[in-house]
């Protein structure tokens, strides 16, 4: 009975020093929380700081494996995948045609008036940004490819981009389609 008071001191003892070193470690006098904590009641916080702890001492070598395993082990910044962004480049592009063709064939006929009666629907102030970004030499060509996300999957994407030299400018994209 002896070693059953002397393992349960020891875990209560083991307890109260892993308290202490947390609130040594997480001093939250500097808190950075908007919203302060309410004030607690004695009674609430005898049983949160004492009676609470106590019920823990019989398991207080599983604590220690615990927080050594935590001490040893790396503490590593959660990862971002970061996604490339979709850009067109000089080989997706198609055919080359005038802003003229383009809003004639684009051109929203809704019968019943939910979209307005413009190259592209709702989508018309786009197409107009898209138009006002060309400078004086540069072309509208057609586009096509298969993106393939981050995740794998592939997305046909078509739409119309502004040919800026060798390079390929702003886009609009038309169409963006699962295949898998």
């Amino acid at each position: 009975m002896r070693y059953l008071y002397w393992y349960l001191g020891v875990g209560v003892f083991v307890i109260f020093l892993f308290m202490i070193i947390n609130r040594l470690i997480n001093d939250t006098s500097q808190s950075t929380t908007l919203i302060p904590e309410p004030n607690k009641p004695v009674w609430q916080k005898v049983i949160e700081n004492t009676l609470l702890p106590l019920l823990f001492s019989p398991f207080w070598p599983l604590l220690v494996v615990l927080r050594v395993k935590e001490f040893f082990s790396k503490k590593e910044e959660p990862t971002m995948i970061e996604e490339k962004e979709f850009a067109v480049e000089p080989v997706h592009l198609k055919e080359k045609i005038s802003i003229n063709e383009i809003e004639q064939r684009e051109r929203v006929v809704d019968p019943l008036g939910a979209v307005p009666d413009l190259p592209f629907g709702h989508l018309y102030h786009a197409w107009q940004k898209l138009v006002s970004q060309m400078e004086e030499n540069d072309t509208i060509w057609t586009f096509e490819t298969i993106w393939t996300t981050w995740y794998g999957s592939k997305e046909l994407m078509i739409g119309y981009a502004v040919k800026k030299g060798e390079g390929v400018g702003a886009h609009l994209l038309t169409l963006c389609k699962r295949l898998d």
